[in-house]
């Protein structure tokens, strides 16, 4: 059998991230069972090794993914010449699921789309489809009248339509235009509610599924725009500085099994209808009904027909918002978590392809990573508290000239600030700023790798809280998207992370009971949770762009909207 070319210039990059991430997380406990030497070593221990062995592989995999995008890339851009080909005949239909949504901003976007792609010569080929799953009454009623006031514009069409069921949610709508209206489409680019594109973009992912007949789905890498908050212009910065050389090096990994993210993207209509049924996964609880994380699962249904699902980082003009505060990121990651934890059930699924199994596996992990990790930091109190007076005492001796923790300790620190380093060093000479504007992309470099010593230990505890909850059997429900600016009181703020400040408090008390010394290794972790409140209430204020470029938090133009779509940016 002929190998695919595609699975074949794969190979070599996966094999370096994958034998690389191993060999990390293998030393990585190794160093760690050695540091706890001559100490008899007891279950909890081995337990922990184990753990912090599979926290290095994790740390290690996505450091050897953005280090393969910043040293190893393809030899041409696969849609490097598209913009030269003319347009093909057939229809795409840009589809926009909605719930509970903004109308007025949905309708706002919808517009500027719309007058862009006209501006580019295309008054046919294109259908605009916005299909809603609002169930409110009034809301539906605002949607309306916000469909009828752009669809007297003359232009392309646009169409609406409530949908009576919201059955299978936001993948269920899109099934059932597929279903009612995908026989009239070649390709449908799906957008989420807070999705921006440039006419450019659409235009050549079109002529890209035109290209390619095997191409079933194209995925672009959105770049953040409309941050306002504090939260959201790190968020802006750190996918706008590190995303595009990340996923690169993501893109060098997928052969035809690449990811899909639900959104920014185009999929061949009937390459989707004939491939991506998804299953109702039987049972009771929040792991059973329909997947929530729909799209992981749809790209690896259209890889197991032979379609070739790829995502191109160098495509420009897609652009998506973030929530504006932690708290309601934090809402969205708890319903990714539990819909990637129902991927456990699909992943021995007949026929999915290797790396499309592993695509979903490393989805799995990513939410696991933090309860372990959470789970190391308790065995650890628990293994303090199980030993004698003479062997913690011994332990924390010899801790303090340890080679092996000092090493591993380097190892970890290495792996987490090192590849984000050296892209941002190696980045600066593509923005072109003079000696003044570097200095204020590696300010940002600097501000975004404090905000995440003490953001990412509230998010270990968020996310630990939510695999908790689904092992307890409480489902997620369906939460509307937090896209508002409007700045939370501390009230808020302290109501919704109280419990994780209680957590610290007793913590750190155990802590300083069991070992003074191990109190202050614990801070870095501790610190930042017990402050929860007050650091969640900061990081929700907004700052203006000045303010934001004062703390280097704009590293690029493509932190705002394109040339393309400038003249709306206030949008």
């Amino acid at each position: 059998m002929r190998r695919d070319p595609l699975e074949a210039a794969a190979m070599v990059p996966r094999l370096f991230v994958a034998t690389g991430a191993l060999a990390l997380g293998v030393s990585a406990g190794w160093l760690f069972y050695l540091s706890l030497q001559p100490v008899p070593v007891s279950w909890v221990d081995w337990a922990r090794t184990m753990l912090i062995g599979f926290s290095v592989f994790w740390l290690g995999w996505g450091a050897l993914t953005a280090l393969l995008g910043l040293l190893w890339r393809p030899a041409q851009d696969a849609l490097g010449d598209l913009d030269s080909e003319p347009m093909p005949s057939f229809a795409t239909a840009i589809v926009i699921p909605i719930y509970n949504e903004n109308a007025g901003e949905v309708f706002a976007r919808l517009r500027i789309m719309r007058d862009d792609l006209m501006a580019a010569g295309c008054v046919s080929g294109f259908d605009f489809h916005v299909l809603s799953d609002t169930r409110d009454a009034d809301r539906v009623e605002v949607e309306k009248a916000c469909y009828r006031e752009v669809a007297r514009d003359p232009g392309l069409p646009i169409y609406y339509r409530n949908r009576t069921s919201n059955e299978g949610r936001k993948a269920g709508n899109i099934k059932e235009f597929v279903t009612r209206s995908g026989g009239a489409y070649e390709a449908m680019i799906i957008l989420d509610a807070d999705s921006l594109m440039t006419a450019r973009c659409m235009m050549r992912m079109v002529k890209a599924v035109a290209r390619d007949p095997k191409l079933g789905l194209l995925q672009t890498l959105p770049v953040v725009i409309g941050a306002e908050t504090v939260f959201a212009r790190i968020i802006a910065f750190a996918t706008g500085l590190y995303g595009r050389t990340f996923a690169r090096g993501l893109a060098l990994l997928q052969g035809r099994c690449g990811p899909f993210w639900g959104h920014n993207a185009i999929v061949r209509t009937r390459a989707f209808a004939q491939s991506c049924g998804l299953p109702v996964l039987p049972g009771e609880g929040p792991l059973a009904g329909h997947i929530m994380s729909h799209d992981t699962v749809e790209g690896a249904l259209l890889a197991r027909r032979g379609w070739t699902v790829r995502c191109d980082p160098d495509l420009e003009g897609s652009y998506e918002e973030v929530p504006a505060h932690l708290l309601g990121f934090a809402a969205r990651d708890r319903r990714w978590c539990q819909g990637n934890l129902q991927h456990g059930r699909v992943l021995l699924a007949r026929g999915l392809p290797f790396w499309s199994r592993m695509n979903i596996g490393l989805g799995i992990i990513a939410y696991s990573a933090s309860a372990l990790w959470f789970s190391f930091l308790v065995l650890s109190l628990i293994s303090a508290g199980t030993t004698s007076v003479y062997e913690r005492t011994m332990r924390v001796f010899l801790a303090l000239g340890d080679f092996q923790l000092s090493l591993l300790l380097g190892l970890i620190i290495g792996l987490l600030f090192l590849p984000k380093l050296l892209v941002a060093l190696a980045g600066l000479a593509g923005y072109q700023n003079g000696i003044l504007g570097n200095l204020r992309v590696l300010l940002g470099y600097a501000v975004e790798a404090v905000s995440a010593i003490f953001l990412a230990p509230i998010l270990m505890m968020f996310q630990s809280r939510g695999i908790m909850e689904i092992l307890m059997g409480r489902d997620s429900g369906w939460t509307t998207a937090h896209r508002d600016h409007e700045a939370l009181r501390l009230s808020e703020c302290t109501r919704a992370t109280f419990w994780m400040s209680v957590v610290a408090a007793l913590g750190m008390a155990m802590t300083w009971y069991l070992s003074p010394l191990m109190f202050f290794w614990s801070l870095p972790v501790a610190l930042p949770v017990l402050l929860a409140p007050v650091l969640v209430w900061i990081t929700a204020k907004p700052v203006t762009a000045r303010g934001a470029a004062r703390l280097g938090l704009i590293a690029n133009t493509n932190q705002v909207l394109g040339g393309e779509l400038r003249r709306i940016a206030d949008v």
